[in-house]
């Protein structure tokens, strides 16, 4: 696999998508929120400071941050994603692209990386930016560790839905490939805390029990990534023994449906 990987092709990833409007005004409208709720805080001080209340929010100042900037990055994600393979499709640019010496799988692969980095360093950056104001008021415990975590487990949710995103974006148009993917990420959430709250249970099948159970089973589970990463976020206990299981099985879902991605694209004709 590492023989696929082209420097240029991840390169190029990033520099046509970084210039997206989409992203572009959602990266405007993640920092004039972060502004605003930095804004609205300093508004309250007084009030905070006469309740007690300035231990709580400087502990819990860089989960709200984090929390808030993880959502926003998921949907930057799936914007990335749908337009990463799409765009080329669409511009008649992937005949030219595949002329060079490069596999097919090996494209895919770069257009994955690119689109990863990218939605990794839109999170760093507006986190980064919402930690600098919170330390200009003194209003933050800033954890370094927990910080290097929530990037960890957030660049493995944000592989698990590049890789969805450009799935859904090899058959649909952009709008419903992001309809499409936005509803992956809910619905796996969905079904995630339902399996946690009320077990497994293979009596008395409905088609929403068999889709459930394809979700959990079959797909990258989004939706425990992201509880994992709110959990760390948040400082909550979790078990190591059971956070490695969820990440194991997500990476070796993420790799099958990496290859279902190459076996559809190879059959496809541009």
């Amino acid at each position: 696999m590492m023989n696929e990987l082209n420097y240029h092709l991840i390169k190029n990833t990033i520099e046509k998508e970084y210039r997206n409007k989409g992203i572009i005004t959602l990266f405007i409208f993640t920092l004039l929120f972060i502004l605003a709720g930095h804004g609205l805080a300093i508004a309250a001080k007084e009030f905070v400071i006469e309740s007690n209340l300035n231990t709580f929010i400087s502990d819990t100042s860089q989960g709200i941050i984090l929390n808030f900037v993880s959502f926003a990055t998921n949907i930057v994600t799936i914007f990335i994603a749908i337009s990463a393979v799409k765009s080329d499709v669409d511009s008649s640019l992937i005949n030219q692209v595949l002329s060079f010496p490069l596999t097919r799988f090996g494209y895919i692969l770069n257009r994955v990386i690119g689109s990863c980095i990218l939605s990794i360093a839109f999170y760093v950056i507006s986190s980064v930016f919402g930690f600098i104001l919170l330390a200009l008021t003194g209003d933050i415990k800033f954890d370094f560790l927990n910080y290097i975590l929530s990037i960890v487990f957030m660049s493995i949710q944000i592989f698990g839905m590049t890789i969805t995103g450009i799935l859904f974006s090899l058959y649909i148009n952009k709008v419903g490939s992001f309809l499409f993917t936005f509803f992956f990420y809910v619905f796996s959430k969905v079904v995630y805390h339902n399996v946690v709250y009320n077990g497994l249970s293979f009596e008395n099948l409905s088609i929403f029990s068999v889709f459930k159970y394809f979700i959990h089973f079959l797909t990258p589970r989004v939706g425990e990534l992201t509880y994992i990463a709110e959990q760390v976020i948040s400082k909550s206990d979790f078990t190591i023994m059971s956070a490695g299981l969820s990440v194991l099985h997500f990476l070796v879902m993420c790799i099958i449906w990496l290859f279902i991605i190459k076996l559809i694209f190879n059959k496809r004709e541009f």
